[in-house]
């Protein structure tokens, strides 16, 4: 099991790094909230059609957070 980690570990570190974004392509959001945290993943689509991150932003949410709802919570990763 610590092998299958550890080359995953190593896969994710030399394929997954942020980019310079090129303010003249058009911007990707992702965003995402569970019951815990919330996230959102802002990418770009380079000329040749990759798919590439510029920067993340995945937090905790506090406990008034976690009483919102669904949509409210979805509605705060944007945010």
């Amino acid at each position: 099991m610590q092998i299958v980690f550890e080359t995953l570990r190593e896969i994710f570190a030399n394929t997954i790094h942020l980019i310079q974004p090129d303010e003249r392509l058009p911007y990707i959001i992702h965003t995402d909230a569970s019951s815990k945290a919330i996230g959102a993943v802002l990418m770009q689509k380079d000329t040749e059609g990759n798919v590439n991150l510029v920067s993340k932003a995945p937090r905790v949410m506090n406990s008034a957070e976690k009483l919102y709802t669904t949509c409210e919570q979805e509605c705060l990763a944007v945010v």
